[in-house]
């Protein structure tokens, strides 16, 4: 399967498009990050890949087929999207939350299957939630919902999976879990594409880094050619200075002292 932007424009308002000309191919089992200020299109972009905005110019293709030809059942067949903020309305249990990932695959009025209550154990599992199933989603930390999101995902059955900042507002234990099971699914065949505000989870945990900035991509490709202190001051407004241990792994930290601020980097 292949994930394709062409073109990609998207404008919330006639004629002011906060997206601007994207055009991506999103390598297949791999980790992909999206870098970017406040505001610089990555949650639109997202929504845009996953089909839940229809864009206002240009396409997403998925094996060469926009998907706006596809039926919702059969893109969400294809792409799975994490939300990074989700409130339900009832108190449903996790393993609830995981079997919502089946329903593309159930007919109208239809129940779930042997198949479908398979899948989403294979997904609790996979994700280390089967021992909270029967626990309400409402009652589970933020890390926690944020991994019954991911195993929905994966019952739902879809190779490429969207995830909007699923390190925010997260411990470092429950960073490194969420994206080390990221990183795990794609050697499954899945691939990912995260959202992030944190450059240097890019550098731990991604393949490859798309940086926007003003709704553009401004750079893309490996992470240590990617996060440079050239690239974050221009899509951030500060300037970065890198730093390296002995066995050559690299981290980036704003440069300490007075600095002037432009907002929304460039």
């Amino acid at each position: 399967m292949t994930l394709q932007a062409l073109d990609l424009v998207y404008a919330y308002l006639p004629g002011q498009p906060v997206l601007h000309e994207i055009a991506l191919s999103i390598p297949q089992g791999k980790v992909t990050f999206i870098l970017g200020a406040n505001g610089s299109g990555k949650t639109t972009l997202l929504e845009c890949l996953c089909g839940v905005r229809a864009v206002t110019a240009g396409e997403v293709a998925v094996d060469g087929v926009a998907i706006g030809l596809l039926r919702s059942r059969e893109r969400a067949r294809a792409i799975g999207y994490v939300p990074q903020v989700h409130e339900p309305v009832f108190a449903y249990t996790v393993w609830e939350v995981a079997l919502m990932g089946r329903a593309p695959h159930l007919g109208f009025l239809s129940r779930p299957k042997e198949a479908d209550w398979d899948a989403a154990e294979k997904a609790l599992e996979s994700v280390g939630l089967w021992a909270l199933r029967n626990r309400p989603y409402t009652a589970t930390s933020d890390g926690e919902r944020r991994l019954a999101l991911i195993a929905r995902g994966l019952a739902q059955g879809a190779r490429y999976l969207l995830m909007d900042e699923p390190d925010a507002h997260l411990d470092p234990a429950y960073q490194h879990r969420i994206l080390s099971n990221v990183i795990r699914l794609t050697t499954e065949g899945f691939t990912a594409i995260v959202s992030s505000h944190t450059p240097n989870n890019a550098l731990l945990y991604a393949d490859r880094v798309i940086f926007l900035a003003n709704g553009r991509v401004i750079m893309e490709g490996p992470p240590a050619e990617v996060v440079t202190p050239g690239n974050l001051e221009r899509a951030y407004g500060i300037p970065f200075e890198v730093i390296k241990d002995g066995a050559g792994r690299q981290a980036v930290l704003p440069v300490i002292g007075p600095v002037s601020f432009r907002e929304g980097g460039e």
